[in-house]
C-alpha cells in the first residue's frame, strides 16, 4: 500500500464531519506497520470504520494476520441507520488479514481473554481520563513494540470540544523519550512508546488522574468502572488503584 493509495481511498469514503483519521494521519500509522509488521492489531474506536479498514490494507500488505476493533457503539455515532464499522468491507475485502468488529464493547472488556496485540490505535472517547483507561487497559495485553497510537491530540481547541482533552492531558506527562508527534494534521496523531518502566509509568498514571476529569459518565458494557479496577487490581500497584479510587469518588464518577 502507497500515500496516494491511502489519499484515494480517504477521499472516496470519509464521511464529512466524522472526524476519522486524516489521509497524511493514516500515512504516519503505515510507515510504523512498515517498520515494526505487527502481526496483531487492536484499535479502540471503529466509528464509520475508515480507518480499520485502511489498518487492514496496511497489514494485507505487512505480514498482518489479525486486526480487533472495538467500539462502545453498535450503531455509527452519526448514522444510526448503519452499523459502527460499515465502511470495511467497501475498503477490504482480502482474506489475509482476520477483521474482528466488536461492540458494544470499550479496551476494559478485553481483559481477561487472553488475547495479545503487538500495536494498537486508539481513538475513542476524548474525554479525560478515557485515554489514560484505554491506554493502561491496552498495556497488559501489548507485546511487541508496544506503540500505541492516539487520535485528537488537537480537539480540545475546538470550543464545542473543549471537554476532550483526554489525549492532551497524557501526551502532556509522557517524558520526551516515550512520546512522538507527528506533523501531520498539525500535529494531531501520537504515539506512546509504552516500553517505559511500569513504576515511572505508574508515576505519569497518578499525575493524569489527579487531573480534573471530563468524562464522568462510564459508558459501555455493564460494569466498566469495576473492570477498570480490577485491571488495575490484577497488574499495577494498590497506590495506583488507590489514587483512582480517590479521584472517582472526587470527580464524581459514575457508571453509565
Amino acid at each position: 500500500m502507497r500515500t496516494d493509495d491511502i489519499d484515494r481511498l480517504h477521499a472516496r469514503h470519509k464521511v464529512p464531519g466524522s472526524g476519522p483519521v486524516s489521509a497524511d494521519e493514516a500515512a504516519c500509522m503505515l510507515r510504523a506497520i512498515e517498520e515494526h509488521r505487527p502481526r496483531s492489531f487492536i484499535e479502540v474506536g471503529t466509528s464509520s470504520g475508515l480507518s480499520t479498514g485502511l489498518l487492514a490494507l496496511m497489514l494485507h500488505d505487512n505480514g498482518g494476520e489479525r486486526l480487533v476493533s472495538v467500539d462502545v457503539s453498535e450503531r455509527f455515532y452519526r448514522d444510526d441507520s448503519v452499523r459502527s464499522g460499515f465502511l470495511v468491507p467497501q475498503l477490504y475485502d482480502g482474506d489475509r488479514v482476520t477483521v474482528e468488529l466488536r461492540s458494544p464493547l470499550t479496551s476494559v472488556d478485553l481483559a481477561g481473554g487472553g488475547e495479545s496485540f503487538e500495536m494498537g490505535f486508539v481513538d475513542g472517547s476524548h474525554q479525560h481520563p478515557w485515554p489514560l483507561v484505554d491506554t493502561l487497559s491496552l498495556l497488559p495485553l501489548l507485546t511487541g513494540p508496544k506503540l500505541l497510537f492516539h487520535h485528537d491530540l488537537n480537539l480540545y481547541q475546538r470550543p464545542q470540544n473543549a471537554k476532550s482533552v483526554g489525549p492532551k492531558y497524557l501526551f502532556d506527562q509522557f517524558p520526551e523519550s516515550h512520546r512522538t508527534r507527528y506533523d501531520a494534521n498539525r500535529g494531531n496523531l501520537f504515539s506512546l512508546d509504552l516500553s517505559i518502566d511500569q513504576g515511572r509509568l505508574e508515576a505519569i498514571a497518578i499525575e493524569a488522574f489527579l487531573l480534573p476529569w471530563t468524562g464522568l459518565r462510564w459508558r459501555g458494557s455493564r460494569g466498566v468502572l469495576e473492570g477498570f479496577r480490577t485491571i488495575l487490581r490484577t497488574h499495577y500497584s494498590p497506590e495506583l488503584l488507590r489514587v483512582f479510587d480517590d479521584c472517582a469518588e472526587r470527580f464524581r464518577a459514575r457508571q453509565g
